[in-house]
């Protein structure tokens, strides 16, 4: 059973890496519209960059707080 205070955490934890996610592609979006080449691959790299942004938040909070899932 977990505590009000893991659900918690949980949501705050999913919420930043969606933070994360999506800052990062706004960002590339940006860029692209900044230098008039907002091409279909280098929207890409900047999604597969938010995804290793995620990946990376995660895995931080997960072992800074060992009582995530």
């Amino acid at each position: 059973m977990t505590s009000k205070e893991d659900v918690i955490a949980r949501r705050i934890v999913r919420g930043m890496c969606v933070a994360v996610v999506l800052l990062t592609a706004l960002a590339g979006y940006q860029a692209a519209l900044i230098n008039e080449q907002a091409e279909t691959g280098q929207v890409a790299w900047t999604l597969i960059g938010g995804l290793i942004g995620f990946a990376a938040t995660r895995l931080v909070l997960h072992f800074t707080t060992n009582r995530l899932s």
